[in-house]
């Protein structure tokens, strides 16, 4: 049986997109047929079990978490290090054994002590900081390199143009757990749950709730749309958004929720929105193609999104979401105000976003991880 050692460098659990993806992958790929083990930072104190970790994250499988260290609250680098650091020198890793991390620093030092390592990223590093590119191209270049898992093309063609082998990079999107949208819901039915008005259109985004993220634009939209509910589920406190949003009556922030809950206002919506602006993309640069997107498919709504390099991997234009040019909030408003007052449209573009969800569960992306290791160990023999 394949042994990967997964080092990650945070304490769990956290209400970042991060966490959710690496628990996600990890517990993929050991239902896939993999021995896995996490390795974790162990908090400074009220650390979770972890069984209550795994149900905290709402995973199953085989897999194991262990929590090492501790936390260093002063400096988030000295951590990252420290982390680096221990997992390296782990006694589990070794032999046959691969180390998959998200971190370069991780992969750079699993690569001089003489361990096999697995990549995964999704930003673009050698396109958003161009001095980094020889080293990453030597790092993933590496024969121990046995490759580099990109949750998008857009990342990858970076990676590809600065000099890494292709045929060391696989684009594997990321996926979503059809458990957690059972039962399937109306919008009557997850409205009367959460206790919302029944008729109305509703419009919500769910993630990270920050300027970063270009949501400045839905409470532009929400001002052109007063008709309109919007939901932004994800807040952690009163930032700038939550300031500006308190002046827009059909703006509600929905603080951070639990997986189970998120989902109801996902079904209990119109529209799901990809906030439609360039600027978590290009200038921020923390976001490609969201995770949100294999959330909203597998709601079966309509997406609203911007036309942007990394979402047309998987959204199309008037078959499985809707799309307008980045940056123009009346083309927004005017696309939700179009979308609400055809139930024609709305049907047909949201059976084809659930249909295309059936593709890209967490499940299929295990099995990919794992066939692309054994193809990539075998070329490597």
């Amino acid at each position: 049986m394949m042994h990967i050692v997964y080092g990650y460098d945070a304490v769990l659990p956290t209400k970042g997109a991060d966490s959710e993806q690496v628990m996600n992958t990890v517990a993929s790929v050991s239902r896939a047929g993999a021995e896995l083990e996490l390795l974790t930072v162990l908090p400074g104190k009220d650390a979770m079990s972890e069984e209550e970790l795994k149900n905290h994250y709402g995973v199953h499988g085989p897999f194991r978490i262990e929590q090492m260290g501790r936390a260093w609250p002063i400096s988030r680098s000295a951590e990252k290090l420290a982390h680096a650091w221990r997992v390296t020198r782990d006694p589990r890793i070794g032999g046959d054994t691969i180390l998959h991390t998200r971190h370069l620093s991780m992969a750079s030092a699993a690569l001089k002590r003489g361990r096999k390592v697995l990549y995964e990223t999704y930003r673009p590093w050698p396109k958003q900081y161009p001095a980094m590119r020889a080293w990453i191209v030597r790092l993933l270049s590496n024969p121990l390199t046995l490759g580099a898992i990109m949750h998008s093309q857009y990342a990858a063609d970076a990676f590809i143009e600065a000099g890494v082998p292709p045929e060391k990079i696989a684009v594997i999107h990321n996926g979503w757990d059809p458990k957690r949208f059972e039962p399937r819901m109306s919008r009557q039915q997850a409205r009367e749950l959460l206790d919302l008005p029944l008729e109305g259109g509703v419009v919500t985004y769910t993630g990270n709730v920050s300027p970063n993220k270009g949501l400045d634009i839905l409470l532009d939209m929400a001002l052109l749309c007063p008709e309109v509910t919007f939901f932004i589920v994800g807040s952690q406190g009163r930032g700038p958004l939550e300031i500006r949003g308190e002046s827009i009556p059909n703006v509600h922030f929905i603080p951070w929720q639990p997986y189970s809950m998120t989902t109801r206002y996902l079904y209990a919506s119109d529209i799901l929105v990809i906030p439609p602006s360039l600027r978590a993309l290009e200038q921020a640069g923390n976001t490609v193609l969201p995770m949100k997107t294999f959330q909203y498919l597998a709601a079966g709504r309509v997406i609203l999104s911007g036309k942007t390099p990394d979402v047309v991997e998987l959204l199309r234009d008037d078959y499985n979401a809707i799309f307008v040019p980045p940056g123009d909030t009346e083309a927004a408003a005017g696309a939700v105000k179009r979308i609400l007052a055809s139930p024609e449209l709305a049907e047909r573009i949201s059976a084809n976003a659930l249909a295309d969800a059936q593709k890209l569960t967490w499940d299929a992306r295990g099995q990919r991880i794992l066939e692309f290791i054994r193809e990539r160990s075998e070329q490597a023999a």
